[in-house]
């Protein structure tokens, strides 16, 4: 099951209302079912995607990254190529700027971790 995981500072989390973390979350998982659906002969349903909030321990640096999204694929049948994921990447970074009205305060980066032989590996996109 692909799992979604931001990471963002206190300080960046606060900014959010309760509301504003779930819009935030539900539009994200319809987002990703979507992207990673083009991939996979049985699509990806908003229900199959779990979105996860992490608030690291250590202060960030107003210059560090202020969101991490990360999603895990891979197993299941459903092992998409590096150009793929690169794809599906370029296509959630689209879709958050252009329907997310908070990411404007928002520096936002996906991660992809491919499982290859078993093996989590990160990739930067």
């Amino acid at each position: 099951m692909p799992e979604v995981r931001l990471v963002a500072s206190k300080e960046t989390f606060n900014k959010f209302s309760k509301s504003q973390r779930k819009e935030f979350s539900d539009v994200l998982r319809c987002c990703v079912a979507t992207s990673l659906s083009l991939y996979r002969l049985k699509p990806f349903t908003e229900d199959s995607i779990t979105v996860h909030w992490d608030i690291p321990e250590e202060s960030y640096n107003e210059n560090d990254l202020v969101v991490k999204i990360e999603f895990s694929v891979g197993g299941n049948g459903f092992n998409p190529s590096y150009e793929q994921l690169k794809n599906i990447t370029s296509g959630i970074s689209a879709f958050i700027f252009k329907c997310l009205i908070h990411s404007n305060l928002l520096e936002v980066a996906v991660w992809l971790r491919p499982q290859q032989n078993g093996v989590w590996m990160l990739k930067k996109s």
